[in-house]
């Protein structure tokens, strides 16, 4: 799976280098008149996951989504919330899930906005040109164009984790490595990601967020290299799929944890 990377350096602190995922988001609407959100919940899964799929049960799909983010980088067993963030939107006809990027063709939503802020539309696909974080409610409106108007409150808050204490300190290749998922709240499947900076290639593992401990083996971290460091990054999703003419939209809140690791043999 590929994914692409945006490298920013983000003013805490210090500054710190900081691995942001670019999601971009899929979804197909049709018109709502009722915007009461519905949540739900995949269920969840007891096994490890392996490279690039999804540990027991199944992911959520839906026909496209609107995506909200929430940054936290971890220094020093702390984290720090980032300002910035990845707001983005696209619609297709395509079934998708959190764990796949679409490639179009993306539908004409007309104007898009979250709480009353103008995304950008480039080929179709939205985004928020400010990279600001924002706080619930979400509310998503377009003014429609191929796909009907829609006006949606997402009320979920963003997810919390607290076993990011847990995470190392570095990265050993000749050891496996494990992330325990069983500190997550309010969130349906996770996103484990893990490159040398500077890559755009990651190791890729996503889970059902009752999986308890995914364990990484050592052979899955041969394409991290000693002279670059590692950058892990978490990605907790919150699903709030709405069927809107038909369609299923997910009006999704991601949250992401990231953290930078030396890697060692």
């Amino acid at each position: 799976m590929k994914i692409l990377y945006i490298y920013k350096a983000i003013q805490m602190k210090n500054i710190l280098p900081i691995l942001i995922i670019a999601f971009a988001i899929i979804f197909s609407c049709q018109k709502k008149d009722d915007p009461t959100p519905a949540n739900i919940t995949t269920a969840g899964a007891t096994t490890s996951a392996t490279a690039g799929t999804t540990a027991g049960g199944s992911a959520a799909t839906f026909n496209g989504a609107c995506s909200n983010q929430k940054i936290y980088s971890i220094t020093a067993g702390t984290t720090y919330s980032v300002a910035n963030a990845q707001n983005t939107a696209v619609f297709t006809n395509a079934l998708i899930n959190n764990f796949n990027i679409p490639v179009g063709p993306f539908l004409n939503a007309g104007n898009l906005n979250l709480n009353n802020k103008l995304f950008k539309n480039s080929s179709y696909s939205y985004s928020d040109s400010t990279n600001i974080s924002a706080a619930s409610p979400f509310i998503w409106s377009c003014t429609g164009a191929s796909i009907p108007a829609f006006t949606v409150t997402n009320i979920n808050p963003y997810a919390t984790y607290a076993d990011y204490v847990y995470w190392p300190d570095t990265i050993k290749k000749s050891e496996n490595f494990t992330i325990s998922l069983t500190g997550s709240h309010n969130a349906d499947e996770v996103q484990i990601l893990i490159a040398k900076s500077g890559s755009t290639v990651s190791i890729t593992y996503t889970a059902l967020t009752s999986a308890g401990l995914v364990n990484i083996s050592a052979g899955s971290l041969s394409p991290l290299s000693t002279l670059n460091t590692a950058v892990i990054q978490c990605n907790f999703y919150k699903n709030n799929i709405q069927t809107i003419g038909g369609s299923l939209i997910n009006f999704r809140n991601v949250t992401s944890f990231v953290k930078t690791v030396p890697v060692k043999n």
